[in-house]
């Protein structure tokens, strides 16, 4: 999203446990924009953009057909697939939807995922509906926490003091 051309071109967006991310041939990948990160992993080498870039690209080395799981992040998604988390080709390249804009020749407008505001404008749109309900006053200040769920994973939660809620 800095502006930079990383792709021209794309084969298919693959839909998997570990989100969306749009499938590309190497050839069509704009290299110049990346540097290798990680060449070690075992089922993808990692190039990160190179600043002010902040895309990442994933070089598949093999496929995942043996991992039912993906690894933890804040997309994933446990199913237990025996068929594998994801339909990731070797020798492909993977780019995750959030980390760039889809833009078509010719097109009027650029497509792109706009990931849920964080923070203070996640308390701004909390306060904006609190005032919505007759009665109830609005706090200026909110609880940010963190909470680790069942799955291990840890949230973070905005909530209203209980003392603006009880009566």
């Amino acid at each position: 999203r800095a502006g930079n051309v990383v792709a021209v071109g794309y084969v298919r967006v693959v839909y998997g446990d570990h989100g969306a991310y749009v499938e590309c041939r190497l050839d069509q990948v704009r290299w110049e924009h990346f540097e290798p990160r990680n060449l070690t992993a075992e089922y993808y080498d990692l190039y990160r953009a190179i600043p002010p870039g902040r895309a990442q690209v994933y070089l598949q080395k093999q496929g995942v057909q043996n991992r039912p799981n993906p690894p933890q992040g804040r997309d994933s998604k446990k199913h237990n697939r025996t068929e594998g988390y994801a339909d990731y080709q070797p020798g492909l390249v993977y780019i995750s939807v959030k980390q760039v804009t889809v833009r078509r020749e010719g097109a009027a407008t650029a497509r792109t995922y706009n990931a849920p505001a964080k923070g203070k404008p996640h308390c701004d749109v909390l306060r904006a509906a609190l005032r919505k309900i007759p009665g109830v006053t609005v706090p200026e200040a909110l609880i940010r926490e963190t909470r680790v769920l069942k799955d291990g994973k840890h949230r973070r939660f905005t909530r209203v003091p209980a003392e603006v809620l009880s009566p």
